[in-house]
């Protein structure tokens, strides 16, 4: 009876760890030291592959085409200035969010060449504290965290 009630058990917990899941996961959300966010989607991360004896360093026109925004002054009282940079044309468009997820503001900049841009945020009408910052570019999302205080 032990002998059975044990196999049973670590049956469902082998189960539970190494068996792949019914759902799968689309996009993958990579938390950067300075606060901002880098969203990929999985299927252009199975398309990635890194030779570890290479290094990084020979992957830097992938890192290259990567969505990059940066949010400063953060903590902010007014404005906050949004530098973002695109590595092909297309279609931008910001939104910024509540913590409770309501969204604060949205701007549609229309097609947009490559290159490195700029727009001020204004934060005068919003309450202190802590909103997210999103731009879409084509199929790219990237967030960055903002706090605002009065």
């Amino acid at each position: 009876m032990k002998k059975t009630l044990l196999f049973l058990c670590l049956t469902v917990s082998f189960g539970l760890l190494f068996l792949p899941r019914g759902s799968t996961q689309e996009n993958m959300r990579i938390n950067l030291k300075d606060g901002s966010v880098i969203e990929l989607a999985i299927d252009d991360i199975r398309k990635l592959t890194f030779d570890l004896s290479t290094d990084l360093q020979h992957h830097g026109e992938i890192i290259g085409q990567l969505l990059k925004i940066k949010a400063y002054p953060n903590p902010a009282r007014d404005q906050v200035n949004l530098d973002y940079t695109l590595s092909v044309k297309g279609s931008v468009f910001l939104e910024v969010y509540s913590i409770s997820g309501n969204l604060v503001s949205k701007k549609n900049f229309g097609d947009q060449q490559a290159g490195q841009y700029q727009y001020r945020w204004n934060a005068t009408d919003v309450p202190s504290g802590m909103y997210i910052c999103r731009i879409r570019h084509n199929s790219e999302i990237v967030s960055e965290k903002i706090i605002v205080k009065k």
